[in-house]
């Protein structure tokens, strides 16, 4: 098996699929094509190296980015108080969303973080992940392509004879998670 998809920055992407109508659609559209680019980390790792002369790495974004996404709106606003604070990575996260994206800042921020809470962002993300992957784009290609296709967190997989038969699976994700 290869793996012949991949979603890049998950949750960061996956995000578009559930922000509220009530985000600016310039500001949806702006971080849309920044996520679906699949240079997220990479646009997050160069504003935070250029305003901090930080010297961040992709995975050191990554873990980052889904820390801040997974950190309370309490966590957050006392990590940006403090002089010194073991969420010092969220805080720059924190400022590039509050930059860039303020009102999708809000959403984040606001929406629970409680690993008992079923209405926590990482919940919501994991249920929209699964849907997308697993019961759109693995339903159609097997139903419509007859392609058996096995998925993996943000992944899919399939037979390497099946690779050159797979449709434009990047283009439906993208139609799918756009608001």
């Amino acid at each position: 098996l290869v793996e012949c998809f991949d979603v890049h920055n998950c949750h960061a992407t996956l995000i578009n699929a559930i922000l509220p109508d009530s985000i600016p659609a310039s500001e949806k559209d702006l971080y849309l094509s920044k996520t679906i680019s699949g240079t997220f980390y990479e646009d997050v790792m160069s504003w935070v190296n250029s305003r901090y002369s930080a010297s961040w790495n992709r995975e050191f974004t990554k873990t980052a980015v889904n820390k801040y996404l997974n950190l309370s709106r309490n966590t957050i606003d006392k990590a940006n108080k403090a002089k010194k604070s073991i969420h010092a990575d969220a805080v720059c996260v924190d400022a590039y969303f509050s930059t860039l994206f303020p009102s999708i800042r809000e959403f984040i921020t606001n929406t629970p973080k409680k690993k008992s809470d079923k209405d926590t962002l990482n919940y919501m993300l994991n249920i929209v992940e699964t849907n997308i992957i697993t019961k759109h784009i693995c339903k159609d290609l097997y139903e419509n392509h007859d392609i058996h296709a096995i998925s993996l967190h943000d992944g899919i997989f399939v037979k390497l004879s099946y690779c050159s038969r797979m449709p434009n699976v990047v283009k439906e994700f993208n139609e799918l998670i756009s608001y």
